[in-house]
């Protein structure tokens, strides 16, 4: 039996890295000493580094807490791979 990992449409363009730490407890406390609140969970395409080539390769399949300072979701944390500390970036959203 094989299974599918239905991913949403579009990505996350991180934009901003503004915290990072081995530690996933030490950013999500960064995150809410900056007044920022969890809005959710999901798992998502995120960019990687380096220049746009295309959504397969260039973005990668990551647990993503979304994170917001406002009426928007606008932060989020992320670790994209097993060698990358964890961070907390400013991103948008592209379809």
């Amino acid at each position: 039996m094989s299974k599918t990992l239905n991913l949403r449409d579009g990505e996350a363009n991180l934009d901003e890295k503004l915290f990072e730490d081995d530690s996933l407890g030490v950013v999500i406390q960064e995150a809410l000493n900056r007044g920022l609140t969890w809005d959710s969970l999901r798992l998502d395409r995120v960019t990687k580094d380096g220049p746009w080539v295309s959504t397969d390769e260039s973005t990668i399949p990551s647990a993503v807490l979304y994170m917001e300072s406002g009426a928007k979701p606008d932060h989020l944390i992320v670790q994209r791979s097993k060698d990358e500390k964890y961070g907390l970036f400013r991103y948008t959203w592209t379809p």
